[in-house]
């Protein structure tokens, strides 16, 4: 007869709950993305992705490559977001 075996890990042994690795990443992509508006207010500029074919000589195909580049905000816009104009 085989017996189960406990589970005899740190955690288990002081009552602690193992941590959440989503749940604080799932935080950490709330504060950057804040962060990131932030900065994006305080500049008045984002970035931009662009999707664009190009041709590969290695292997005679296309692929999509997507080019980022930094966009001014308009004036309308940069006042719409800060509530104050630029």
């Amino acid at each position: 007869m085989v017996q189960a075996k406990k589970n005899t890990s740190k955690a288990s042994k002081k009552g602690k709950k193992a941590p959440r690795t989503a749940l604080t990443e799932q935080k950490k992509d709330e504060a950057f993305l804040a962060d990131y508006q932030k900065l994006c207010n305080k500049y008045k500029r984002g970035l931009q992705a662009s999707p664009a074919w190009r041709f590969s000589q290695d292997g005679n195909d296309f692929r999509l490559v997507i080019n980022l580049s930094v966009q001014r905000w308009p004036e309308e816009q940069a006042t719409a977001l800060n509530g104050k104009p630029g």
